[in-house]
């Protein structure tokens, strides 16, 4: 548990009023992305345009299991279940972000039993071949070293796994890692 130690619990237990203020109405702890270069696009418009494009780089289809690591507010499960209709887990290391994201998943019309976040630590997953089809881990940089290492066994244990790790890159002049 080293990296509870270098600053990820309290990123993951503040207040949802803090996050609120800052985040938007979505709740997304992450970049978006320019869709209409015409018209300036709201921040949600731009927030949805990133999901949309996560959603379609793991090529998601009804019959994929997804797992988002990290998953905050449970703002791409949401999107994904609804959109693709595909079996989401999302795992947070926060109980207000599994509550909120539970009941985000039920207020957009989600199946609990195709569609949850559960607090969960990505290593104590049980490792089930074939469990997900695909993994999702968004702005996680954090915790890298340990999240290779996690996906790497997964990927042994289902050969045609497909991940997707993204993260931003926190200093200025530093190119971004692409989707």
């Amino acid at each position: 548990m080293i990296f509870l130690t270098l600053g990820v619990l309290p990123l993951c237990t503040g207040g949802d009023d803090f996050y609120k203020f800052f985040l938007g109405p979505a709740m997304v702890y992450t970049s978006g992305i320019i869709k209409d270069l015409g018209r300036a696009e709201t921040l949600e418009e731009l927030q949805d345009n990133k999901l949309t494009v996560v959603c379609e780089k793991l090529d998601l289809q009804p019959s994929d299991h997804l797992l988002d690591i990290g998953c905050g507010w449970g703002t791409l499960a949401a999107f994904a279940h609804k959109n693709y209709k595909c079996d989401v887990l999302g795992i947070t290391l926060s109980h207000n972000q599994t509550a909120f994201g539970n009941e985000r998943i039920r207020r957009s019309g989600g199946d609990p039993r195709k569609a949850r976040i559960e607090y969960c630590d990505y290593r104590d997953l049980p490792r089930e071949k074939g469990k997900f089809t695909k993994i999702v881990s968004l702005e996680m940089a954090e915790v890298r070293q340990f999240l290779v290492l996690t996906l790497s066994r997964c990927a042994v244990l289902n050969p045609d796994l497909f991940v997707l790790a993204r993260r931003h890159s926190p200093l200025r002049g530093l190119p971004a890692s692409s989707l």
